[in-house]
């Protein structure tokens, strides 16, 4: 591209300042079209005396060589200062854009570490189920802990499309949706735990019906009431599970319930549904939707 003198700029210009470097000057782009006064006198305060332009992007001419732009002698310059802070907030910008794309990668380690505990503790809910349900708390207590401190990331990490899909991301995704509806409306800790629970072990059942049912969008009455007993199926294969808590089973129990009372198995409404497991099915049909 052909170099002008700053002074013969004028807003409409395409101009250029790729040899500079993207943090070697305050404007968001190294490529742009002056729109501005203002922008040309930031050019002249860099102590730039020339720059590189595009006349087939431009939308008007330089101003003529014999009737440059008077700049005005100011007693001190303070342009320096508003060029430096322009400059450490795009820095600042690009160190937060970091973190964020840090953060996000730490926790899509984490969701894949914790997917593969929850396809472990199904495949032992029926030879162990009391191991099963001990490491079900631990990785409860985990998620809380970990992933959840950044809940839009969660949420992004529940929409993002995963070369691995099943009941395992499943059951993660509606359990970390649980846990942020479960945070929003100030539940206790042992709420917390529970609801967690439920939400990790709420289709337990299903890794006894063929998956060609399960995905199958369109069952045939037959195979729609053989899906349904997933639900009894489920709370069959956590009956061997000590102490464990009537909430985590009405969570198994109660998922499919909806506030018009159209749901099964049975046909519960509005408030009869109980609580924790309102917020599994919502995180339930959420995921479904999406995934």
């Amino acid at each position: 591209m052909p170099v002008i003198s700053v002074h013969r700029l004028q807003p409409g210009m395409f101009i250029s300042l790729e040899s500079l470097g993207w943090m070697g000057h305050p404007f968001l782009l190294n490529r742009f079209r002056i729109s501005s006064p203002q922008q040309i006198q930031t050019l002249r305060r860099m102590g730039l005396t020339t720059v590189e332009w595009d006349p087939q992007r431009s939308s008007c001419t330089p101003l003529p060589e014999a009737a440059p732009q008077l700049i005005a002698v100011e007693e001190h310059d303070f342009s320096a200062g508003a060029l430096d802070a322009l400059l450490d907030d795009k820095r600042d910008r690009v160190l937060r854009v970091r973190e964020k794309r840090e953060d996000m990668a730490r926790c899509a380690r984490l969701y894949e570490q914790e997917a593969g505990s929850i396809r472990q503790i199904l495949g032992e809910l029926g030879p162990r189920p009391n191991d099963a349900h001990a490491q079900s708390r631990e990785l409860v207590d985990r998620l809380v802990g970990g992933i959840l401190t950044a809940g839009s990331v969660a949420v992004h990490l529940v929409n993002l499309k995963k070369g691995e899909t099943g009941l395992p991301n499943h059951a993660m995704n509606v359990m970390m949706l649980s846990l942020l509806i479960g945070r929003s409306l100030g539940l206790d800790a042992e709420e917390m735990k529970q609801l967690g629970l439920g939400a990790m072990l709420h289709d337990a059942g299903l890794t006894d019906i063929p998956a060609r049912i399960v995905r199958n969008a369109n069952r045939t009455a037959a195979e729609e009431q053989f899906y349904r007993t997933h639900i009894g199926r489920g709370l069959n294969a956590v009956v061997p599970m000590k102490n464990l808590p009537v909430a985590v089973k009405n969570i198994i129990a109660c998922h499919h319930e909806t506030w018009d009372g159209a749901g099964y198995p049975n046909g519960l409404a509005g408030a009869k549904i109980p609580r924790l497991a309102r917020i599994v099915a919502i995180a339930n049909r959420y995921d479904n939707l999406c995934n």
